[in-house]
């Protein structure tokens, strides 16, 4: 009997990977000893005892010993080093390791450039479930970055990425369902993605959430939220959010009416170069609308704005004969 098990391919191989992941939860038990209790007296011990089962053939101590290359960290860098053992991790199916062989290869760290392999690289990674190689894909394939561009692959991995919470890829997502790109247009899709991508505090989805509430696309019109996530993109010095919170304050949209806040606001917009703001603050000061009149400053916005491409700005400033 027993010697039918030794002789038995199929049982042999079982074993053997019964074996390696022995080795791995060994080496991840001492490598990451619960509750951060050192194992090691040292970091150069550590990185010998990783040494060591890398050359053992230990996959995540393969990967370990890669990163120690690639950061300097307790050895000088080396990125050859790092690119051969990133390799011998990601061949024995470590996706971080395979994402990181893919950004030596796309990068030329420690080998020759060679994109096909990177995207071979990325492909493995995402299909193993690694979230930034996820969304790496689909910027490949969105942007057809040395392959055929397509929005229905780009959407698919974009989507795998943003379900890990991925806000990026939460972002794109949304974009993707706004514009129709690769699936049809649905709003209330892009409003859900937009709110997700909020969540981890990403500024231009925070603009396009307050865009929706304006003007009620996948949602009921709502101007005390879009003023809200507004304020929180302008906060974030998003100029176009910046721009919009003026207006909203204004014109009473969502807030009680305000008199500086107008012209702050604008300010910050104008020194982004928003067009629209310094043609806003030229006008202002050509008025005396919310300050004091004054013609230098409102010939300076008008000139700004008119350098940004602004026709009323250009003709003003024509009008005045100061073209």
């Amino acid at each position: 009997m027993e010697e039918d098990i030794r002789n038995n391919p199929e049982t042999l191989k079982a074993l053997e990977k019964v074996k390696k992941a022995a080795e791995e939860a060994q080496f991840i038990s001492k490598f990451f000893p619960p509750g951060n209790n050192g194992f090691f007296q040292d970091s150069k011990q550590k990185f010998l005892f990783c040494q060591k089962s890398a050359e053992q053939g230990v996959s995540y101590a393969q990967y370990q010993l890669a990163e120690y290359y690639a950061k300097g960290e307790i050895t000088p860098q080396d990125w050859k080093q790092a690119f051969f053992w990133y390799q011998k991790s990601a061949e024995q199916g470590v996706s971080y390791a395979q994402y990181c062989l893919a950004e030596c290869y796309e990068n030329g760290k420690g080998t020759s450039t060679d994109l096909k392999q990177a995207f071979f690289w990325y492909q493995k990674s995402a299909e193993q479930g690694n979230t930034q190689a996820q969304y790496h894909i689909a910027e490949c394939y969105a942007n057809g970055k040395n392959l055929k561009m397509s929005w229905e692959k780009s959407l698919y991995w974009y989507q795998k990425a943003a379900e890990k919470e991925h806000a990026e890829a939460q972002y794109a997502l949304a974009e993707y369902y706004a514009k129709g790109r690769g699936v049809e247009q649905d709003w209330k899709q892009a409003f859900f993605w937009y709110q997700k991508a909020t969540t981890h505090n990403h500024t231009d989805a925070q603009f396009q959430l307050a865009e929706c509430y304006a003007k009620a696309r996948g949602v009921e019109q709502d101007w005390n939220q879009a003023f809200f996530w507004y304020y929180e993109a302008a906060l974030a010095d998003h100029a176009e959010a910046q721009y919009q919170l003026a207006l909203c304050y204004k014109n009473n949209k969502g807030v009680l009416s305000a008199g500086w806040e107008v012209i702050y606001w604008m300010i910050r917009a104008a020194e982004q170069n928003h067009k629209y703001a310094q043609c806003s603050l030229g006008w202002y000061y050509e008025t005396g609308y919310g300050v004091m009149q004054d013609l230098e400053k409102a010939e300076f916005w008008y000139r700004k704005a008119a350098q940004n491409g602004s026709d009323f700005a250009a003709q003003w400033l024509e009008d005045q004969h100061l073209l």
